[in-house]
């Protein structure tokens, strides 16, 4: 970034500097700067160009290793959803039968497999019936199609 001390760099609302080290410390484990000199890594190099959370990045970059690289960024793009993902209502049956619809999807090994799962179900529909499918499931439309978008976006990077 073209910042070679990061703590003297002059913040407008500077942070504390146990936070600093605790930052560098981390990027260091993801192998984005270098134990040494606290240089930026080619792996660092290739994070920024992700342009997203250095957790995120470090993740896709191991699945493109690993050849699940789809998989991984569909994940990531959920995440950033999932807060305003499933509709559930005011009232108490309404919770109930959306608890009983999202249900479906669950996947055994965890949320990130059923947000999954939730993606390439709504990937899989035709594009002019996304929309019904969701309203049937309790699915915000907006939040998967904002999830799709945002996965298009990394597979451009």
């Amino acid at each position: 970034l073209g910042v070679p001390h990061v703590e003297k760099f002059n913040f407008i609302e500077p942070p504390l500097p146990s936070v600093i080290a605790q930052t560098i410390q981390h990027l260091k484990i993801l192998g984005a700067l270098s134990h040494d000199r606290e240089t930026l890594t080619e792996e660092g190099s290739a994070m920024l160009k992700l342009e997203t959370d250095p957790d995120y990045s470090t993740a896709i970059l191991e699945a493109i290793k690993l050849g699940c690289s789809n998989e991984v960024i569909s994940i990531i793009s959920m995440l950033g959803v999932s807060q305003r993902l499933f509709l559930r209502g005011y009232e108490e049956s309404e919770k109930n039968k959306s608890d009983t619809l999202k249900f479906k999807f669950c996947h055994e090994s965890g949320d990130l497999l059923t947000f999954l799962r939730i993606f390439e179900e709504f990937i899989k529909i035709d594009k002019k019936q996304r929309k019904e499918w969701c309203d049937r499931n309790r699915l915000s439309y907006y939040a998967l199609k904002e999830a799709n978008r945002t996965k298009l976006e990394f597979l451009q990077l």
